[in-house]
């Protein structure tokens, strides 16, 4: 189970289009979902709570927006790096995901 999917990043990103070309492409972004679905799943069972909340609940909400928060960042880390502009765009989004764990 995921906790965010490609539309919720596509949402805090409107002004950027994902497909296959695009850097990050929109299998990137899945990648990331995915990664970071994994990793708070992983830290819910290790602190013995439901990794499993049910969908439109509270706590998917609070679990989505971090997913897509950290999404957001990694995506505005690869724009920023590939545009030669400040690489450190979207670190706080990355540092906020970690922090909450």
């Amino acid at each position: 189970m995921t906790y965010a999917v490609l539309g919720d990043v596509q949402s805090r990103l409107p002004w950027f289009t994902f497909s296959a070309t695009t850097a990050p492409s929109d299998d990137d972004v899945e990648l990331w979902i995915d990664e970071a679905s994994a990793i708070l799943r992983a830290t819910l069972q290790a602190n013995e709570i439901d990794p499993d909340p049910v969908s439109g609940s509270q706590g998917y909400k609070v679990l989505t927006h971090y997913v897509v928060s950290y999404v957001a960042g990694r995506v505005r880390q690869v724009i920023s790096s590939t545009t030669l502009e400040d690489a450190t765009d979207g670190t706080d989004e990355i540092d906020k995901f970690t922090s909450f764990l």
